[in-house]
């Protein structure tokens, strides 16, 4: 009995790495402070992550900054966020959206929809948290340097 070769299926095209979008230097000059390496978090069919920690700098507390990378359904997520009340088209990028509720912008490229994330929050008061920190000018920022690896 002879042996019969497989050959390996054709893989899909190589998709980015949401840790390799962002360096930590280009993160670092929009909020200050010291950034931890990406850590890949969530990836699944749909979507992949990079999880970054961010110290205090100045009147910003610490927190966290995310990359996110979608792939299936993007153009349809995205279209689908355009058309909502709680996203705000974005001056200056073209098919950026802002969700000011979850401090997230997302822009569409091709078949790509990045979101860059950033969560502060504020614990200056004895009674509990006072909010979390406007950074959608840094956001902005950041997702244009991030549309260039993507």
């Amino acid at each position: 009995m002879g042996l019969i070769a497989l050959a390996p299926a054709a893989s899909a095209a190589k998709k980015p790495d949401p840790c390799k979008v962002l360096t930590t230097a280009q993160i670092t000059d929009q909020f200050g402070g010291t950034v931890s390496p990406g850590v890949k978090g969530l990836t699944t069919a749909v979507n992949t992550q990079c999880d970054y920690q961010v110290s205090a700098d100045g009147a910003r507390p610490k927190g966290d900054f995310h990359v996110t990378l979608m792939f299936i359904g993007a153009k349809a997520a995205y279209n689908g966020h355009k058309t909502s009340s709680i996203y705000q088209p974005v001056s200056g990028l073209s098919n950026g959206l802002y969700f000011s509720q979850a401090h997230a912008l997302e822009v569409l490229k091709g078949d790509t929809l990045l979101t860059v994330q950033g969560l502060f929050l504020n614990l200056t008061s004895s009674t509990g948290p006072t909010g979390f920190t406007d950074v959608q000018t840094q956001l902005v920022a950041l997702a244009k340097l991030g549309l260039k690896k993507v």
